[in-house]
């Protein structure tokens, strides 16, 4: 994972539902108002109830955000967005008393991922040309989710592997090492900042 700059966010410290507090911690995985969006427009509420929880969902739970130092003030902004891949649930952690919460639960992290698989050898099969042979690996993950297939080709399909990429692989430390791989990291931070 990357350590290194620092952004305002909604952390973990504890288990979910009531452990969640908005602080400075490392810059890496913290979910936006862009990331929600783009799943939104793709009509894709498979993967982003999994990977994202809005202020009002957590409320549901009875959950609340709160400041870590300073009970429920929160002293700086905070998208809203709660990032749920590979966090955990109170209930799914260890019921030994002796137990650390935050380090014994059954959420393993993943190093690689089937459908991480089919969409590097779908963007490899559009990169030369094949691509019938492309877009059925795209669209065997599209389909896991409940997404209809698509029918682009060329640079359309790059286009959708880039998309799909972001989506499935959301918070997993994959986006930025895509985007350079693309040339599109400068032109996608840029944008970032305007």
């Amino acid at each position: 994972m990357f350590i290194g700059n620092f952004a305002h966010h909604v952390e973990m410290a504890g288990m979910l539902p009531e452990a969640l507090v908005c602080w400075q911690v490392g810059g890496y995985a913290y979910p936006t108002k862009s990331i929600y969006d783009r799943f939104i427009e793709a009509g894709d509420s498979v993967r982003r109830k999994s990977s994202i929880l809005t202020e009002s969902e957590l409320s549901v739970y009875g959950g609340k955000l709160r400041n870590s130092v300073s009970g429920n003030s929160l002293p700086w902004s905070c998208a809203g967005f709660i990032r749920l891949k590979y966090g955990a649930w109170k209930d799914e952690t260890s019921a030994s008393t002796t137990a650390v919460q935050e380090v014994n639960y059954g959420t393993n992290l993943r190093v690689i991922r089937y459908a991480d698989v089919l969409l590097m050898a779908s963007e490899a099969f559009n990169k030369s040309g094949n691509d019938q042979l492309a877009i059925s690996y795209l669209n065997l993950v599209r389909k896991r989710v409940g997404l209809s297939d698509l029918s682009v080709s060329g640079s359309a399909l790059f286009d959708a592997i880039v998309k799909e990429r972001q989506l499935e692989l959301a918070f997993e430390g994959h986006r930025f090492q895509d985007l350079k791989r693309w040339g599109l990291a400068k032109r996608y931070y840029q944008s970032r900042e305007n």
